[in-house]
């Protein structure tokens, strides 16, 4: 399993380690942390797949500032430059799928610090969760001004809402080209020079799909 620290494991921005006790125990994540303390574990960290696909899990400020972890997010993909397919997913999506936003400030803060990070690094999918919603972006590059799509773009994914209610406060925005209440799961296929992605729904059934293309260098 590939996780992503949330609210749900221990509290909402900024908490102190220790209201993440179950979370750090029963999942050392990284090759390497299993043998450090649980209290030392990082909450943001690095998975690869074969030798094509890197996953970073992030922190969406549910104990560590989003600011401190560009470091990390740089000396990974220089690490690793030559694996062709960068995805990056954690908890508090960039934009919110619904009406109401309680954690706003948050989504302008990661925009802020994160967005810009990904694009100058040629990230392909970026996914978020945390809404109960199921979302897919146009592939969103530059200004927060309109139009700001690219073929170059990166695709942002909402999802995480298979084991819960939806939310069905969803509403229409230009930056999305899909978003839905819907429960769902996403099936990823990760090729040479591209990621192909479904969504099911609970019957199995898929309501979308599309595929990314990338080719770094």
């Amino acid at each position: 399993m590939l996780l992503a620290i949330g609210n749900h494991e221990g509290g909402y921005l900024l908490e102190d380690r220790e209201e993440f006790p179950f979370y750090f125990a029963y999942f050392p994540f990284q090759y390497g942390l299993e043998r450090k303390d649980k209290l030392d574990r990082s909450s943001y960290h690095l998975h690869r797949f074969g030798e094509e696909t890197l996953f970073l899990s992030l922190d969406s400020a549910h104990l560590v500032n989003p600011k401190s972890q560009e470091d990390f997010i740089k000396e990974s993909v220089k690490e690793f430059e030559n694996y062709n397919h960068r995805i990056a997913f954690f908890h508090v999506p960039m934009w919110s799928g619904t009406e109401s936003d309680p954690v706003a400030d948050l989504r302008d803060r990661l925009r802020e610090v994160w967005k810009p990070l990904f694009e100058s690094l040629n990230f392909d999918v970026v996914f978020q969760h945390h809404d109960h919603i199921y979302g897919r972006t146009k592939k969103l590059l530059g200004s927060e001004e309109f139009p700001y799509t690219s073929d170059e773009g990166i695709v942002y994914v909402n999802s995480g809402c298979m084991g819960v209610n939806p939310i069905d406060n969803v509403k229409d925005s230009s930056r999305y080209l899909k978003v839905m209440s819907k429960r769902h799961l996403l099936k990823i296929e990760v090729r040479k020079n591209e990621i192909k992605i479904k969504a099911l729904d609970q019957e199995g059934e898929v309501f979308d799909e599309y595929t990314v293309h990338s080719d770094h260098p």
